[in-house]
């Protein structure tokens, strides 16, 4: 009887643990992915200020196009904005 409260409790622990660290973990690659297109637009020569970090931030598959026309209309080449959309 002791022995399966103690297994409960652990169990409980381990649960609270991975829920609060699988939002950290899923939210990790998206935020890398940011700064990839960022620094990639950087490297490129471009200004990034507040258009290029929102165009940026369509990292969705099916928001691409939205990220390649924000940074085209920011005044990113059409390449280096699907390059960095790609990134992103």
């Amino acid at each position: 009887m002791l022995g399966s409260k103690i297994q409960r409790v652990l169990v409980t622990v381990a649960m609270a643990g991975a829920a609060s660290i699988l939002p950290v973990a899923a939210a990790a690659p998206a935020q890398a992915s940011i700064i990839d297109c960022q620094n990639y637009l950087h490297y490129k020569g471009y200004r990034v200020g507040p258009k290029v970090t929102h165009a940026c931030g369509y990292s969705v598959d099916w928001q691409f196009t939205f990220c390649v026309a924000e940074l085209v209309h920011a005044g990113v080449r059409q390449n280096d904005a699907m390059t960095a959309c790609n990134l992103a």
